[in-house]
């Protein structure tokens, strides 16, 4: 799911039984999907994807790159984490997570947790807005009134 430059080789790579639906407007479904989901990127800045698919409850093995480490739960990350360019340490972890259900619906729903405890986007809002508040000094909120007196 998804594109990329590289789409047209992975294509001719592939076998027959691999779908390329290109990009979607709606992910979710894609990852409910997955039994999980496997990333072996070679370099991340802050990987999008896994937390997408934590957030939907779906395990994820990820290369061991800056980005992506910071996305999985630390108790995962053994299990989780791959050298970058490994292929079979890449196969071992999603194999030992496609033949352990018990294993997978754990580590999906912990990550789920650790994605709404620690990458929401309103607890993200937050610590920004207290940063703000903290370097700006405390002062009294603005009422919608005045902000729209503000703004007009």
């Amino acid at each position: 799911v998804g594109d990329g430059p590289d789409r047209a080789a992975l294509r001719a790579a592939a076998g027959p039984g691999v779908l390329f639906p290109g990009a979607v407007s709606d992910v979710r479904p894609w990852y409910r999907a997955a039994d999980l989901v496997a990333l072996p990127s070679r370099w991340e800045g802050m990987a999008l994807a896994p937390l997408e698919a934590l957030a939907c409850g779906r395990p994820v093995v990820l290369a061991d790159v800056d980005g992506a480490r910071e996305s999985l739960p630390p108790a995962s990350a053994g299990l989780c984490l791959v050298p970058p360019e490994d292929p079979a340490a890449l196969a071992a972890a999603v194999a030992g997570l496609l033949t352990d259900a018990p294993l997978r619906a754990e580590f999906g729903e912990s990550g789920r947790r650790h994605v709404l405890s620690t990458h929401d986007v309103r607890h993200t809002a937050e610590r920004i807005a207290g940063v703000y508040r903290e370097l700006l000094g405390a002062r009294p909120p603005v009422s919608a009134e005045r902000r729209e007196s503000l703004l007009s």
